[in-house]
């Protein structure tokens, strides 16, 4: 009897000193890289979630080649990944490989989670192949090269210090030019590899996407989409640029800052004698360097909305104050209704428009999830997608239980 009752203090002492269980579970995960990834793509994500972080065990990362199209990617996934309580975590063109494979097979994984993936296509695709891509550079080329192609006269009629500044404006615009106009296309498109099969399958209105659009599987699946701050071009443009997105902000805002400042000498000189006397030619010099800021700050931004298909122009009736071509006083004063181009932009993380990344009007589709003021390319970055992320596993989206992974 003594023995007895010493066996079950010991037994009792032993589930007292147990920790408490968790209610979530251990899950192994297959992170698959996008578009140009690699085995490191999601490495600093994955490294941050393994334990003690998160339940995550034997985190999957592999390498696949990504320009032989979407159905090539997605046989490769197939044969390095899947199994018994196995989640995919995918990016970008890992996405749209995962939903091949899941089609294929929906006992594959018992769940999916897409991050920025173009579930709809990718427009950008298109758009280095069809031409649109450059000539967004060479807009961009065109209207900063305005300003320095005059030059200025800020020597003649300001301090020193800004003379100095802009008497380098001539080299800053040849720099920036080629830099800055071209620095999404060059980081982004030339980063992501694109062969002309893969941008056949990225096509939103090719043969693929068409088809699949209509496919889905019962398989648990949550889609994360990226909505970047504005301006999204420059943020966008400096996380490509292993820099962050206020980097790219901040890049710019200095260049219109010259600009600016080069366009104020030329209409401040077009009111000071002797240049009075040629006013209209020295606000002319003023407008050609205003043509790069403004490029900067606003046309370049709805460009680069266009060539991600996340932006378009569409004709609107808008009722608008008009004088007839013979008088412009108050007295002649107008309302019509004209017909004007508006320019309308959707969200995006500034490769992927949202409509995509969510598979807006696709069959395939989950749990949506935002995550606020993320980027392509930071989603692959811990610190900027571990929020969201967080968010997922700890079941507060209010997605399915079966992405909850305990600590």
């Amino acid at each position: 009897m003594k023995t007895k009752n010493l066996i079950l203090m010991v037994l009792g002492a032993a589930l007292w000193l147990a920790p408490e269980p968790t209610h979530a579970q251990q899950r192994r995960v297959d992170w698959i890289h996008g578009l140009g990834g690699n085995q490191g793509s999601w490495q600093n994500v994955n490294n941050n979630y393994n334990p003690p972080q998160r339940q995550i065990i034997g985190g999957n990362r592999a390498g696949y080649g990504t320009g032989n199209g979407i159905p090539n990617f997605a046989t490769q996934v197939q044969g390095n990944t899947g199994g018994a309580n196995t989640i995919s975590i995918s990016h970008s063109l890992g996405g749209a490989a995962v939903r091949q494979v899941d089609i294929w097979n929906q006992n594959h994984w018992s769940g999916n989670m897409t991050v920025g993936s173009p579930l709809r296509g990718a427009q950008i695709a298109v758009s280095t192949q069809n031409g649109v891509a450059q000539q967004f550079i060479n807009q961009g080329i065109t209207e900063l090269l305005r300003g320095p192609a005059i030059g200025s006269t800020a020597l003649f009629i300001i301090s020193s210090t800004i003379g100095v500044l802009l008497a380098v404006t001539g080299a800053l615009g040849s720099m920036y030019s080629n830099t800055i106009a071209g620095i999404l296309v060059n980081a982004i498109t030339g980063s992501l590899n694109l062969t002309p099969v893969t941008i056949n399958d990225l096509n939103p209105n090719g043969a693929y996407m068409q088809n699949i659009a209509a496919q889905t599987t019962n398989t648990p699946k949550i889609q994360i989409w990226g909505r970047e701050d504005n301006p999204i071009l420059w943020r966008t443009a400096g996380s490509f640029a292993e820099q962050t997105d206020q980097w790219g902000v901040n890049l710019a805002n200095d260049v219109i800052g010259v600009y600016n400042t080069a366009a104020n000498v030329e209409y401040v000189a077009s009111w000071t004698p002797p240049f009075l006397l040629f006013h209209g030619y020295w606000t002319w010099r003023g407008d050609q360097w205003k043509a790069g800021a403004n490029w900067l700050q606003n046309t370049s931004n709805w460009g680069w909305q266009a060539v991600i298909g996340a932006g378009y122009v569409q004709q609107e009736w808008v009722y608008v104050p008009v004088y007839p071509p013979d008088c412009d006083h108050d007295q002649c004063l107008q309302w019509m209704w004209v017909q004007l181009d508006v320019f309308t932009y959707d969200q995006s993380d500034g490769v992927v428009p949202a409509f995509s990344a969510r598979n807006d009007g696709g069959a395939w589709r989950g749990h949506i999830v935002e995550a606020p003021g993320i980027n392509h390319s930071e989603m692959l970055r811990f610190n900027d997608i571990s929020p969201t992320l967080t968010g997922v596993f700890t079941g507060n989206t209010g997605g399915q239980q079966i992405f909850t992974i305990g600590q």
